[in-house]
């Protein structure tokens, strides 16, 4: 019985799908209406195109049209589409409607606004040198393939709110004006090209996704940019850009190599919070504005070469790689020296210009920069006159910052002379020349000779007569350093 009961539904299951071989579907199912291509083709411009749930099939070419009322909703376009060089002069809607093949706006002309939300362009999408003179609205779209906007001009705005890029996006060249520009929660799964082009109003890329690589490559940016939270999965090239107005990157994740070498900040710059898996590029970048990089984190290594930084704040960065801040040109980068004292790559130019960063700021930190320096300087050069200077400077005064050097010099000095005189028993009382002076009586005589205090009850005799000059002519050379040291951290 259960053989006869399986058998039975696998005859049904054939039969099922021979009937939807040959067309027979279920009635209760809806279906579009199908509307051919061609009577839409020989329709004169002043006959409005209004759809609404149909099924073009086809392919539809409208090229060198002039087109005034055209309005496709909730509609499939089986075959290709091809708008090129035509110009339509009303709105335009193509809402929720599948292009299944090619769609061509090549150096379309949108007068009114253009309202693409929610439509899918399963091939290519061109809309190459189009110009969109009105509002162009691509909210909730798939680009399941290339879709091309090079070259293109948005005059009043344009949105691609919530829109994701299967294919390649290239907005080469490519001119935004008017109120903003939307590529709010966007996501770019292959390349995005948007090198050389200019966005003149408000700039917004929060919670975008860059799947792949991204070119922004001398792209001008002169309305303000916000790319907050937004991911950047492979590399994100910004070289040569120019920011007029404020620039956001806050919580970014950059997981491939940042690139903002060249790049120039007119306005505030924020980085705050931002996540550098690998380089990060500024070489040659301009801060002409203030930028913050409060809480970022460098996985790998910055590098800063030949910047110009106005402000620049570090509070609370990790640095896991090296900072490079070779010629540097540095006006006020606020970070703590403990942050950088381990990471920052040896140039004579990058310690001079934190050097000189921190007294200006007023802050120790130049003290510490400067022996550190210093240090590196010395271990550096080879033996030689030049190199004995530099270590006899750090054991006594640390280069002249460090004010405990010359108190610990001179301690060692008087204990070891006052230890030679008492061992060597060259220390005598005068009223008895027989008599050697106890180590108590050594240490006394040798901190009044460092004090230049006379005292006549004892006389060195011998060849120790030698031991108290010596150590009162380093001991004025040891209180000139002590001196000298003071008043410049004083002064510092």
């Amino acid at each position: 019985m259960i053989i006869c009961l399986m058998l039975a539904m696998v005859l049904m299951t054939g039969t099922i799908a021979e009937a939807s071989d040959n067309g027979i579907q279920d009635s209760s199912i809806p279906h579009n209406k199908v509307i051919l291509a061609r009577e839409i083709d020989i329709k004169d411009e002043n006959t409005p195109i209004v759809y609404n749930n149909v099924s073009i099939v086809g392919d539809l070419k409208l090229d060198h049209r002039r087109l005034k009322n055209v309005h496709i909703e909730n509609s499939i376009i089986k075959g290709n589409v091809s708008f090129e060089e035509s110009t339509f002069t009303e709105s335009v809607e193509f809402i929720n409607t599948t292009f299944q093949k090619e769609a061509q706006f090549f150096r379309t002309i949108f007068e009114k606004d253009l309202d693409c939300n929610g439509t899918q362009f399963m091939e290519t999408a061109n809309f190459s040198e189009a110009s969109f003179m009105g509002g162009a609205t691509f909210d909730y779209i798939n680009f399941n393939n290339d879709t091309v906007f090079s070259a293109s001009s948005f005059r009043k705005f344009g949105s691609f709110y919530n829109s994701t890029f299967l294919g390649e996006a290239d907005f080469y060249l490519a001119y935004f004006n008017g109120h903003f520009i939307n590529f709010e929660n966007t996501t770019f799964m292959k390349g995005a090209d948007f090198a050389e082009t200019q966005f003149l109003t408000y700039l917004t890329f929060m919670y975008a996704r860059f799947g792949n690589y991204s070119d922004f490559r001398a792209a001008k940016i002169f309305g303000g940019a916000n790319f907050n939270d937004s991911t950047f999965e492979d590399f994100a090239n910004f070289d040569r850009c120019h920011f007029t107005e404020s620039m956001r990157f806050k919580n970014i994740k950059f997981h491939g190599i940042a690139d903002f070498s060249n790049t120039r900040f007119d306005g505030p710059s924020f980085f705050d919070g931002s996540r550098f898996y690998k380089n990060a590029l500024f070489e040659n970048a301009q801060f002409l504005g203030p930028s913050d990089f409060s809480n970022a984190q460098f996985d790998k290594d910055l590098f800063l070469n030949n910047s110009k930084i106005s402000t620049m704040v570090f509070e609370g960065v990790t640095f896991n790689g090296k900072l490079y801040l070779s010629k540097a040109d540095i006006n006020r980068l606020m970070v703590k020296w403990s942050q950088i004292e381990d990471i920052i790559a040896y140039d004579d130019s990058a310690y001079l210009s934190l050097i000189k960063n921190y007294k200006d700021l007023g802050m120790s930190e130049a003290n510490d920069c400067y022996y550190k320096y210093r240090t590196l300087n010395q271990a550096m050069k080879s033996w030689g006159w030049a190199k004995s200077i530099d270590v006899f400077g750090n054991i006594t005064c640390g280069y002249g910052v460090k004010a405990d050097r010359p108190i610990i010099c001179s301690l060692i000095l008087v204990l070891l002379c006052s230890t030679i005189l008492w061992k060597g028993r060259g220390l005598r009382r005068a009223s008895n020349i027989e008599m050697s002076a106890s180590g108590y009586d050594s240490l006394y005589y040798s901190f009044a000779i460092f004090f230049t205090i006379p005292l006549p009850d004892f006389k060195p005799a011998g060849r120790y007569r030698y031991v108290p000059i010596f150590l009162r002519a380093i001991s004025w050379t040891l209180f000139a350093l002590l001196i000298a040291t003071i008043g410049k951290i004083m002064i510092k």
